[in-house]
């Protein structure tokens, strides 16, 4: 009797260890990410715009490249927005700031900050909503930890779509959409630019959610990640066309939309893969499943 009631000691004691350090490794992930939030204004954002400044959109192909690259940044906010496992308001203030560093880099009068960072921040959330969406079907995001001892641990992602959270997000897209009205719209920026604004955001929610899927969903019996791969970006090419059709753009600016839809895929298709190398995947939450407990 005694044995067995050490047995469960020494069974609970390790399983309380297993827990707490992925507990450490979770909080570490989140500072490490958030660090990377911070720094990316300067490590990703400025190179682009200091080329786009020097190129004046003269460049056929290194314009729509650079454009991409802020393009893919700003989704992987918004994927880290949808999908981080710490609490949203704490990712909002984190990409709040990386954005107002991104828009203080931005050419132009800096009385246009203020409009420029409410805007596309607004524009931000509502894109992360929409990358947010398959959570609702049961879809979560688990990270898995191997430890040194050989233990393999399938790391939670805590406070994936909490009341507490839905509540920040509905409140804080209420206070940026009164800012908005206050302070008025960046210069230049009527409803025609509202409509493209729009219409960019749902191309990019679009994007990411598929490369998310072509790289980080569980496989299917058949299914390989190079012809999710090709696939995403045969959609990628459709949604180009679509959308070259209903703007009725001339040529030049068809092949910059081309070229930007096209690479900004490419960027948060890398991306994603450097994420499933590391061990990130998309599961759906299954109640028999005995490996982890997906949050």
């Amino acid at each position: 009797m005694a044995d067995n009631e050490a047995d469960f000691d020494d069974s609970s004691s390790a399983s309380t260890g297993s827990v707490d350090q992925a507990e450490f490794v979770g909080r570490s992930r989140f500072v490490l990410a958030a660090l990377l939030a911070l720094a990316a204004p300067f490590l990703v954002d400025a190179a682009p715009i200091a080329g786009l400044k020097t190129l004046h959109g003269d460049e056929l192909i290194l314009t729509p490249l650079l454009f991409s690259i802020i393009f893919a940044k700003y989704g992987l906010m918004a994927m880290w927005l949808a999908w981080g496992g710490s609490r949203a308001i704490w990712r909002m203030i984190i990409l709040a700031i990386s954005w107002f560093f991104t828009c203080m880099l931005t050419p132009g009068p800096y009385t246009d900050v203020p409009q420029l960072f409410l805007a596309f921040y607004l524009q931000l959330i509502v894109i992360a909503a929409a990358i947010a969406v398959p959570r609702l079907f049961g879809v979560r995001w688990v990270a898995d930890v191997k430890w040194s001892a050989g233990v393999s641990v399938a790391q939670n992602k805590p406070y994936q779509f909490s009341i507490y959270d839905l509540l920040i997000w509905t409140t804080t897209v209420a206070i940026l959409a009164e800012l908005i009205r206050w302070v008025g719209m960046p210069q230049g920026v009527g409803m025609e630019g509202i409509f493209f604004m729009s219409l960019g955001g749902a191309m990019l929610a679009f994007i990411v959610l598929t490369a998310m899927w072509a790289q980080l969903a569980e496989m299917a019996v058949g299914s390989s990640m190079g012809g999710r791969t090709i696939l995403t970006f045969i959609l990628a090419l459709i949604m180009a066309v679509v959308v070259v059709s209903l703007s009725r753009a001339p040529g030049k600016a068809a092949a910059f939309l081309f070229m930007l839809i096209l690479a900004t895929t490419g960027w948060l298709l890398a991306a994603c893969y450097v994420l499933r190398c590391y061990g990130h995947r998309l599961v759906r939450r299954k109640s028999s499943s005995p490996q982890a407990t997906i949050t």
